[in-house]
């Protein structure tokens, strides 16, 4: 069991945070200082424990969408990497229970791991299977690739599958903001 020696002077706050003027509020109006860090989703208890320690009231766990989709769709049909959910469902309850509010970042880094390893976005898959052989690995093949998304109707398509599926799946959660 995971002691945590702070969790008495964690400022809890209401699982819902509002944006008043250019601060924030709980659901009363009052002021709320939020104290955070940065997650990767799935992370274990040690480490919601150590943000937890530190007195944290919200944090922001990042969830690319290459991540939770790591194969493609077929026939329309998505496949989330539900290992990889699950774990982030943990995650999301265990903040829950401790009075921690949570943002889930549908995260980007670097546009796509088709580009590069440790990059993060829109999956591999989608530059392999849906746009093959279209964009070089390169500087340049990502710059074109970053523009080109903008009108890629299949692209959007697909993005907004994870998006309403993400949205669905932890709008639930009281403490998810």
């Amino acid at each position: 069991s995971l002691v945590v020696p702070f969790a008495a002077s964690a400022a809890i706050v209401s699982p819902w945070v509002h944006v008043q003027g250019v601060g924030f509020t709980d659901q009363n109006g009052l002021p709320v200082v939020l104290r955070g860090v940065n997650q990767q989703g799935g992370a274990g208890i040690q480490s919601n424990g150590m943000a937890l320690s530190l007195g944290s009231n919200f944090v922001r766990i990042l969830a690319p969408w290459s991540t939770v989709e790591d194969t493609a769709p077929v026939g329309g049909l998505h496949t989330w990497n539900e290992e990889y959910l699950q774990r982030l469902d943990a995650q999301v309850t265990w903040y829950e229970e401790h009075g921690v509010n949570v943002l889930i970042d549908l995260h980007q880094y670097k546009w796509s791991p088709y580009f590069g390893s440790g990059e993060t976005g829109i999956p591999g898959w989608f530059y392999n299977d849906v746009r093959p052989a279209l964009y070089p690995k390169t500087d340049d093949g990502m710059r074109e690739a970053m523009g080109d998304w903008w009108t890629d109707a299949v692209g959007r398509a697909d993005y907004l599958a994870f998006a309403r599926m993400m949205v669905a799946r932890y709008s639930s959660h009281a403490n998810v903001v």
